[in-house]
């Protein structure tokens, strides 16, 4: 398991992604996509995150290039959906 840091984020994500839905059903909830917008911060900050604690060696450059390779994984996949 990550660090304890690495979790709350995508805890975070999670209970932000979950309010973003409910405003879509719900009138009430105002700011829709202020609150996309910083989901989509906190989506993008816990997957660098999570590729920086994954990483294997100590060197920036390949840290640098894991982080490119998660995060370019990761949107290719938001982008087919």
């Amino acid at each position: 398991m990550g660090p304890p840091w690495e979790l709350l984020g995508f805890a975070l994500f999670t209970l932000l992604f979950l309010m973003y839905y409910a405003s879509l059903w719900l009138e009430k909830l105002p700011a829709r996509s202020r609150l996309l917008e910083i989901t989509s911060v906190v989506g993008f900050c816990a997957v660098i995150a999570s590729s920086l604690s994954d990483s294997a060696t100590g060197l920036a450059l390949d840290e640098a290039l894991y982080v490119r390779q998660i995060f370019s994984s990761a949107l290719s996949l938001w982008s087919r959906g």
